[in-house]
């Protein structure tokens, strides 16, 4: 399966299962709550390639369909391949006249939302065990923290008016 022969040859250069990217990367429970390990997880899994399973490496979204892949991983199932690789998909892989006639397009946007997401990651992982908890802060900084609450507050309130 050509599938699994992308997977392995991605999991053999980089000596990583999947499941240990996602280990590595994610925050672990002491690092930060429940809600945020769900939502993180939840993004991981809309930048995750569907051919290798890892974030994705140089995006790259094909003209035809739109579905991202890694370049790597799109331009080694392209060589004998005719549609895109998502099931149910089944759109053909080039579309003349689109994009001075490639395939596919660099997509630095979604470059940009990986980068962010792998530095928010890291932030959370550099940071002390239960930083969010009342009984990190000490007395000098509780009405600090108290701003951060209200602050972050706000910033939920205004994201569900949009």
């Amino acid at each position: 399966d050509k599938m699994a022969n992308i997977t392995k040859t991605r999991s053999h250069d980089e000596n990583n299962d999947d499941d240990d990217q996602a280990t590595s990367i994610l925050p672990s429970s002491t690092k930060a709550t429940n809600g945020m390990r769900k939502s993180l997880s939840h993004f991981y899994d809309l930048l995750t390639c569907p051919l290798c399973n890892k974030i994705f490496e140089q995006p790259t979204t094909l003209s035809s369909c739109g579905h991202s892949f890694c370049v790597k991983c799109i331009d080694e199932y392209c060589c004998d391949a005719w549609v895109c690789p998502v099931p149910g998909c089944g759109m053909p892989m080039s579309v003349v006249g689109g994009h001075k006639g490639s395939y596919r397009k660099v997509n630095p946007q979604l470059l940009q939302i990986c980068t962010s997401f792998e530095k928010i990651c890291k932030s959370l992982n550099q940071s002390p065990d239960a930083w969010w908890r009342p009984e990190y802060y000490d007395d000098e900084n509780d009405n600090k923290h108290e701003n951060d609450q209200e602050d972050a507050t706000a910033v939920t309130m205004e994201s569900n008016d949009v």
